[in-house]
């Protein structure tokens, strides 16, 4: 006999079990924000129902527990705590329950990039909270002003103990409203070097994987108070491409005037078409020599960069496209090369990028130029033993014939 009550008890926990749990599936899996909010809640008092079912039915059977007497112990257990006592222990049940159930949904919606059901979720919990006041006023009868004046003195303690908190708070809503930051954008936010996904937005936390795949968790005041970048935008293609932005310092030793010939030598190894190498460079010269002025090869660079980054598959006219001089420093001169790129994503921009950098650095040569580098233990050590009398020599002997 015990054997088939045995068999038969598992049998209903194992089914009840079921119900729970496909009962869970179907919440989750729900439409309606609000349904799954208050399924999760009958969710949890169904599962604190079912796992104290075993022991009152242990206790009923095997004890002979009067079954008239279980009125008397509830009525007993309120005198011996207060009514008081009990609702307030109800009401912060009850907030409880629903901080809880909003912290598993998080997870949920974040996943899912349901963001207006975070919003709310979140709302829920300040609504929660400002019930919970409402009610500890109410069954303590905190009316009278004497009271009134404790409960203004605990909240600005309590403001000032927990005012990042409430900075948070206030700034989610911001953000929220304002639409400002979502699921999966990509964000930076120099002053903390955050820069990565978001992947979770609280009340209080707001969570971003950075691209070393790892995460940093932060205040959401910080996205007020703070200043952010967002490039969501430009990740998504709304914008003409990412920004390229470079600088080549020159040493200004090797910035000279060409001529003639040497603008044909080098006009051969440039990869632009044949009017521009006429116009620009031969031309360009001639004209200047029968005035009497000079073209310096950092000029003739200058365009040829231009140029070529103007006939650059991967590289956009727009908004933008500038290469420039910056303010000369002690080390040379800066020529800045301000450009955007077609190529979004991280490996394919920084491919495109690199082979930009190569070519510039390549086509230095052929205009007799050189990058800055400040000197190096081995090039001081070596400075004392290998001195010449000789100068230095600024130009390239051109190993072509000129045409």
């Amino acid at each position: 006999m015990k054997e088939k009550l045995k068999s038969v008890f598992y049998y209903c926990w194992n089914y009840l079990d079921f119900i729970r749990r496909k009962f869970l599936s179907r919440v989750l899996s729900s439409k309606s924000w609000l349904w799954q909010i208050a399924g999760y809640m009958i969710y949890q008092i169904a599962c604190l129902i079912v796992d104290l079912l075993p022991f009152i039915a242990v206790a009923l059977v095997w004890r002979g527990i009067d079954y008239s007497s279980l009125e008397d112990t509830a009525w007993h257990i309120k005198d011996f705590f207060g009514e008081k006592t009990l609702k307030f222990a109800l009401c912060t049940l009850i907030l409880g329950e629903i901080i809880w159930i909003v912290h598993k949904l998080t997870p949920l919606f974040s996943i899912r990039r349901q963001e207006i059901r975070i919003t709310v979720s979140q709302i829920c919990i300040l609504v929660a909270l400002g019930g919970w006041l409402s009610a500890v006023i109410i069954i303590f009868e905190l009316d009278q002003v004497k009271d009134m004046l404790v409960i203004a003195a605990a909240g600005t303690l309590i403001s000032w103990i927990f005012q990042d908190t409430i900075k948070s708070v206030v700034a989610f809503i911001y953000v929220r409203i304002n639409g400002m930051i979502h699921i999966d954008d990509w964000i930076k936010i120099d002053s903390k070097k955050i820069d990565g996904m978001v992947k979770r937005i609280t009340l209080t936390m707001v969570t971003v994987e950075n691209w070393d795949t790892t995460e940093t968790s932060f205040p959401t005041y910080m996205l007020h108070s703070d200043s952010f970048t967002n490039l969501q935008s430009m990740l998504l293609g709304k914008t003409h491409g990412r920004r390229m932005l470079m600088s080549f310092t020159i040493d200004s030793g090797w910035i000279q005037p060409l001529t003639v010939d040497e603008a044909r030598a080098i006009a051969k190894k440039l990869d632009t078409d044949d009017h521009f190498k006429e116009s620009e460079f031969i031309d360009a010269i001639r004209k200047a020599n029968a005035g009497n002025r000079q073209i310096l090869n950092i000029h003739l660079f200058r365009l040829y960069l231009f140029h070529w980054l103007m006939n650059h598959k991967k590289v956009c006219r727009r908004p933008r496209l500038v290469v420039r001089y910056l303010e000369p420093t002690d080390n040379g001169v800066p020529l800045q090369v301000y450009a955007y790129l077609t190529e979004i994503s991280l490996e394919p921009f920084e491919w495109t990028q690199s082979a930009i950098i190569e070519h510039i650095l390549e086509s230095m040569k052929w205009f007799n130029l050189r990058l800055y580098q400040n000197a190096s233990a081995f090039d001081v050590s070596n400075s004392n033993i290998y001195l010449s009398k000789e100068t230095a020599q600024y130009k390239n002997e051109c190993d072509e014939t000129p045409v």
